[in-house]
């Protein structure tokens, strides 16, 4: 794009060379530090919400943290047989975290993961008991 800017639109081009040189004369801060780090992500991850650093969050093996996860999951998802894609809604989550602040919401794979699982799990469970009951 830029190298179009450059041959068929010199003019435009020019202007704004000027203005990003000006630009970087005028700023205080170097370019660099306006981009956090990549080990604030690798650091602060167990911690904060979707990486952002704005507020602590549950561990992911805490009960409560699990709890939740897995009554979206049973309840909602698999209970009132809503899709699996309400977990990504942004107004699903804020509700979430409305009622509880260190509630990290999983993605819609872990829960696509976790639910796949249990079904197996269910599954296997209701067939051995079929069969003991048939034995009987």
């Amino acid at each position: 794009m830029f190298r179009h800017l450059q041959r068929r639109h010199t003019t435009i081009y020019n202007n704004y060379v000027k203005e990003k040189a000006k630009a970087q004369l005028t700023k205080a801060v170097p370019e660099t530090d306006s981009q956090p780090s990549l080990a604030v992500y690798l650091t602060s991850h167990a911690d904060t919400d979707d990486r952002s650093g704005s507020r602590n969050v549950y561990a992911r093996g805490h009960p409560q943290q699990v709890m939740l996860a897995d009554s979206i999951m049973k309840n909602l998802i698999i209970g009132c047989n809503l899709p699996v894609s309400l977990v990504d809604n942004p107004q699903f989550r804020q509700c979430f975290r409305d009622f509880d602040g260190k509630f990290s919401m999983p993605c819609r794979q872990t829960v696509i993961n976790q639910s796949i699982n249990q079904v197996y799990y269910f599954s296997s469970t209701l067939q051995a008991r079929f069969h003991t009951q048939k034995k009987q």
